[in-house]
């Protein structure tokens, strides 16, 4: 078969995953999907690229390297790839950076500190022996 038959076959199956009756199915998709904040009112076009996209990573799962390659690239991303890039460069400006040293971990505060402990006692034996 030829490369583009192939490719046709493909887009055919994705085409039949991304549907939201087929693609809803999984619950694991949907929270990815919401995960990536596609779920929300206004962003259908998005929506609709995330569908696009986890559908041709649940067949490319099956297909060589190579062919998912194809795939991938038959499909337009570019639009969703940003989306994700402000998502994901937001959320890194939203953690706190720690300027400050911090609190001390347990290796660092038990230079000595730490001779509270009795020392053990021998087993029952040894102590019978000691006597």
């Amino acid at each position: 078969m030829s490369q583009t038959r192939v490719l046709d076959y493909f887009r055919s199956k994705v085409a039949r995953l991304s549907a939201p009756e087929v693609l809803e199915i999984s619950k694991s998709t949907i929270r990815d999907l919401a995960k990536d904040g596609l779920m929300e009112d206004g962003k259908e076009d998005l929506l609709q690229a995330g569908r696009l996209r986890a559908a041709c990573d649940l067949l490319g799962q099956y297909l060589s390297p190579e062919l998912r390659g194809l795939l991938v690239k038959s499909y337009d991303f570019t639009a969703l790839d940003a989306h994700l890039k402000t998502t994901m460069d937001e959320a890194a400006a939203a953690i706190p950076v720690n300027t400050k040293g911090g609190k001390k971990t347990k290796s660092q505060s038990s230079t000595g500190e730490d001779k509270k402990r009795k020392p053990a006692k021998g087993s029952q034996g040894v102590e019978k022996l000691k006597k």
